[in-house]
């Protein structure tokens, strides 16, 4: 099995989608979705796998492989279509940068939602737990900084779901 940060893949995979699964479970969110999500996140990774010239390996797109080679998969299982969009985006989102700016953070509200929002936040939360030690603290704050801004957001009425439910007919 390949290793990243250490890690073998599968082991790590398996990790998060168990730590994902446990907080929706704790959270109500979707618990098949955050599992789903986190068994799959990665395993796009050995076939991106690639070493520089300081002979350092990297995955580079291994998030839209791995997002690519869950959708064959659901696919080849025969999920729904919200089964299959729903990890697609999940897993090609799971490494995308936290740091975002208010204004940014709502524009993902706009695109994917809240619920959308704190599944991920589940999926790299779990990711975070599962990686090197020395990684995790710097992550989850990260993770958490953005939550509290939709949150915020969300609380001062920037954001609303109820804009998504508009019927333009």
């Amino acid at each position: 099995y390949r290793t990243s940060y250490g890690q073998n893949v599968l082991n790590h995979s398996l990790e998060v989608s168990y730590l994902a699964g446990l907080m929706a479970q704790e959270l109500g969110a979707d618990i098949k979705s955050a599992k789903r999500a986190g068994l799959l996140h990665d395993i796009g990774k050995p076939k991106k796998f690639t070493v520089d010239a300081d002979g350092v390996g990297h995955f580079y797109g291994h998030q839209r492989k791995s997002a690519e080679m869950a959708v064959e998969i659901l696919k080849r299982l025969k999920a729904d279509n919200y089964t299959i969009n729903t990890a697609y985006k999940l897993i090609l989102l799971h490494d995308s940068k936290t740091d975002l700016s208010r204004a940014d953070v709502k524009r993902f509200l706009r695109n994917y939602g809240l619920e959308f929002l704190e599944l991920l936040v589940l999926v790299k939360n779990g990711d975070a737990l599962a990686h090197n030690e020395k990684y995790i603290e710097s992550r989850l704050q990260s993770i958490s900084k953005m939550h509290k801004t939709a949150l915020d957001v969300i609380e001062k009425g920037e954001w609303s779901k109820e804009l998504l439910d508009i019927s333009w007919d």
